[in-house]
């Protein structure tokens, strides 16, 4: 069995979380996902995070099919204990954490990084919401139907175009990690 490790906040799960946890997954056989406390998250994001609560977080993430296990850490020591427990031969991070330490990094056999997707941010999908209340009034005059298609269809067509350039390059990941396999069994 190979187990993959990947952890974070994962307040309100979007797009981006979904396609890493979907690419996580495709390293292994089981994947294994940390989540924030409350109380860490309120200390990392501030006192009106998280968004949903940690039971309602875990419940979400272990509803999804890729998801093999959910555990809760309160401190970056824990978290550090929960991975050399599980002793993962992947861990996937985010590419945005290249060249910063990792908590537990090295109780996993390989780091991967995993790019972005898009802007999707459940911070900035936070603070959306909360302009979005602020700028909407009662004057703000109603889109017409053929409008409202039109901007579903660009959206649409925009996040296919993104989606399909992202598969692509973690398919020549994989495809790269393969052969890497193939050689070491040479």
């Amino acid at each position: 069995m190979t187990t993959v490790w990947t952890n974070g906040c994962f307040d309100v799960l979007h797009r981006g979380h979904i396609e890493m946890l979907e690419y996580a997954k495709s390293l292994g056989t089981r994947l294994v996902v940390g989540i924030d406390s409350d109380q860490k998250v309120k200390k990392d994001k501030g006192l009106d995070r998280p968004f949903n609560t940690e039971e309602d977080r875990k419940a979400m993430l272990n509803s999804l099919r890729c998801v093999d296990e959910v555990v809760i850490f309160r401190t970056p020591q824990e978290l550090g204990r929960c991975i050399k427990r599980f002793r993962p031969a992947y861990m996937v991070v985010g590419s945005d954490w290249k060249g910063k330490p990792i908590v537990g990094a090295r109780f996993a056999k390989e780091v991967c990084y995993f790019e972005r997707v898009g802007a999707y941010s459940t911070t900035e999908i936070l603070e959306g919401t909360n302009k979005m209340k602020k700028k909407t009034t009662p004057t703000t005059p109603a889109l017409s139907e053929g409008t409202i298609r039109e901007v579903i269809d660009q959206m649409l067509r925009t996040a296919f175009q993104e989606h399909s350039r992202h598969m692509e390059s973690h398919l020549h990941d994989i495809h790269e990690r393969i052969l890497r396999l193939e050689r070491k069994q040479k």
